[in-house]
C-alpha cells in the first residue's frame, strides 16, 4: 500500500517532555513560596504542591516549569528538556534517559536537587523517572514558506475527512482524536511558530538565534504529542521503558493514522486515465469533475473504490478543487525532505559533566 515511508537516517527529536521523580530534595527558597492544595471536605490537607517555579535555561531560553510535593518530596519538571539544555528545540535528540539525566543533573545547581540516598540517585540513573507527556517531532524542509503554508492547508482540509477533532491555530493544524485525552498529532511552520516567540521574548534576540529562524523558514514540524493515558497504554510511562529506537517505532505507529495521500485536483487528463485501471476510469473522471459519488453509487461501491484509491495512493474523501494540489504523498516520501541540522549549529554534550558529581 502506498504510504510515507521515512529513510533509515531520519531524525526523530524529542522535544516537551512532563515527567516526576521520587524521593527528592531540594532547596525550597528556590522555589515560589506559594503552594496549592487537596484537601478532604472536614479541611484536612491531604497533600500540598508547590506553585510552578520557571527555571531558566542555557542562554535563559525554554524555561523549565517546576513544581514540588512538599509532603511527598515528588519533584515535578515539564517544558522542552534539549531546548532547556542547547537553547534550541529545534534540532534535538532521541534518547529520552540521557536528554532527562542532563537535565537532573543542570537541576542540581539550579535548586539543589539532591535524592533523599544514594539508592535513589541509581535508581533515577537507571530511568526510574515517571512520564505524563512526550513529544516527539520530525522536521521535513521544502522549497520555500510559501509551499509550507499550502501543505499545511491542504493536510487540514484531508484531516478534517478523517472525523476526529480537527482545529487550526494561525500556522497550526492538530488533529485531535477523542478530543487529544490521549494524544494529538500537530503540524506546524516551525520558522513562524519561532517569530511569533522571538517577538515576545527578549532572551531570544541575538544572531545566533535569528540565523536559526532563518534555516526552519522552510521547515514543517509533524509532532506526536503523548499524554500520560497512552503512555500507560503503550508501556512507556517510565523513561526506562525508553529504548534506543523506541522515538523512531512511536512516531512511525502514530504518524502513520494521518493516512497522508495524495487528493484530486484540476483538469482531467488522459494520462492520468491512462494509469488506471479500466473499472476505476468513470469514477475517477466524475470525481475529477466535482461530481459527488453518493449521489450515483451504493455506500458499499464508494466504500470499494475508497479502498482501491488508497492503495493507489490517492484520497478520494477530500473533494476535488479545480485548483491544482499538492501531492503531499509523493512529496513526503522524498528521502531528501527530511531536515538536517545546519553545519555551524552547537549541540550541547548531554555528558559533559556526568561525571563530575
Amino acid at each position: 500500500m502506498n504510504t510515507v515511508i521515512l529513510p533509515k537516517d531520519t531524525k526523530f527529536n524529542i522535544d516537551t517532555v512532563e515527567f516526576s521523580i521520587n524521593n527528592a530534595l531540594v532547596n525550597k527558597e528556590r522555589l515560589t513560596d506559594t503552594y496549592s492544595q487537596v484537601t478532604t471536605n472536614d479541611g484536612e490537607i491531604l497533600a500540598r504542591k508547590t506553585n510552578r517555579t520557571l527555571i531558566n535555561g542555557s542562554e535563559n531560553r525554554h524555561k523549565l516549569n517546576i513544581r514540588y510535593g512538599i509532603d511527598t518530596s515528588t519533584l515535578f519538571v515539564a517544558g522542552s528538556l534539549f531546548g532547556f539544555l542547547g537553547a534550541q528545540n529545534v534540532y534535538t535528540s532521541s534518547d529520552l534517559k540521557e536528554v532527562c539525566n542532563a537535565v537532573l543533573r543542570k537541576l542540581r545547581h539550579k535548586i539543589e536537587l539532591r535524592p533523599i540516598d544514594e539508592n535513589i540517585k541509581l535508581e533515577w540513573d537507571s530511568g526510574k523517572i515517571h512520564l505524563d507527556r512526550v513529544d516527539i517531532a520530525v522536521n521535513f524542509r521544502f522549497s520555500s514558506k510559501s509551499v509550507v503554508l499550502e501543505v499545511l492547508k491542504q493536510l487540514g482540509r484531508q484531516l478534517a475527512e478523517k472525523g476526529a477533532t480537527m482545529r487550526r491555530v494561525s500556522t497550526s493544524v492538530y488533529w485531535s482524536p477523542q478530543h487529544g485525552k490521549r494524544y494529538e498529532i500537530c503540524a506546524y511552520a516551525k520558522g513562524q511558530q519561532m517569530n511569533r516567540k522571538n517577538s515576545k521574548d527578549e532572551s531570544t534576540k541575538c544572531a545566533g538565534y535569528n540565523k536559526l529562524i532563518d534555516d526552519c523558514s522552510n521547515i514543517l514540524r509533524i509532532e506526536i504529542c503523548l499524554r500520560r493515558s497512552e503512555l500507560n497504554k503503550l508501556n512507556l510511562a517510565t523513561v526506562s521503558q525508553w529504548k534506543n529506537d523506541t522515538a523512531h517505532d512511536v512516531f512511525i505507529r502514530y504518524f502513520s493514522r494521518l493516512n497522508i495521500l495524495n487528493v484530486l485536483s484540476g483538469n482531467l487528463m488522459k494520462s492520468e486515465l491512462d494509469k488506471l485501471p479500466k473499472n476505476l476510469r468513470i469514477p475517477f473522471s466524475l470525481l475529477k469533475r466535482g461530481d459527488d459519488l453518493k449521489a450515483l453509487y451504493a455506500v458499499r461501491t464508494i466504500s470499494n473504490y475508497r479502498t482501491k484509491f488508497k492503495k493507489l495512493g490517492i484520497d478520494i474523501r477530500t473533494p476535488w478543487r479545480a485548483k491544482k494540489a499538492l501531492p503531499l504523498l509523493t512529496m513526503l516520501k522524498n528521502p531528501r525532505r527530511i531536515a538536517s541540522p545546519p553545519n555551524w549549529l552547537k549541540m550541547p554534550d548531554l555528558n559533559a559533566r556526568k561525571n563530575k558529581h
